[in-house]
């Protein structure tokens, strides 16, 4: 097996030196394709917003992670992808006055990134097992990001006038 061939931790080997390229630009394109179909006006989000960008990053990290090239070393990966998570709600905020930078969103596709990598270490019907957990644990990220946060935060306040007009 030469030296291209040679799986690097844990990845699968490409058989064609060439493609670790491809294997990076392809799913690079179809990740970044669904973060900016958010973008969108009045698309909406049929999924709930926060269980997209789960979804869009634990894709995105699982392809990359095993693209066999430099970017699918575990942490190389989740340091990449964390920090073009932060970047995109950088620009989406800086660029786009329709749109707003979001630490949620952030948060989210961070989360993605390494349920991601996670994914990425399973094989057969564990990593099915792991897809059926990332889709549970992304519709719960967009409960607890978007509903639950403002239940409680509703909560919180509702004590504190309570206890603020009580004296």
């Amino acid at each position: 097996m030469s030296s291209s061939q040679r799986p690097r931790d844990g990845a699968v080997a490409s058989p064609h030196p060439g493609t670790d390229l491809l294997k990076i630009v392809l799913p690079a394109a179809l990740g970044l394709g669904i973060l900016c179909v958010g973008l969108l006006p009045n698309f909406g989000h049929p999924l709930g917003d926060k269980t997209e960008h789960v979804l869009a990053f634990a894709v995105f990290a699982s392809v990359v992670r095993n693209s066999g090239s430099k970017l699918s070393k575990p942490l190389v990966c989740f340091v990449v992808l964390a920090g073009v998570a932060v970047l995109l709600e950088v620009l989406q905020g800086l660029l786009l006055r329709s749109r707003i930078a979001s630490e949620s969103d952030a948060l989210a596709s961070i989360l993605g990134v390494g349920l991601g990598i996670f994914a990425s270490y399973q094989t057969r019907m564990r990593q099915v097992l792991a897809w059926i957990a990332i889709i549970i644990i992304a519709f719960a990220a967009n409960w607890m990001l978007n509903v639950g946060r403002y239940k409680i935060h509703n909560a919180v306040f509702a004590q504190q006038a309570e206890a603020h007009f009580s004296l």
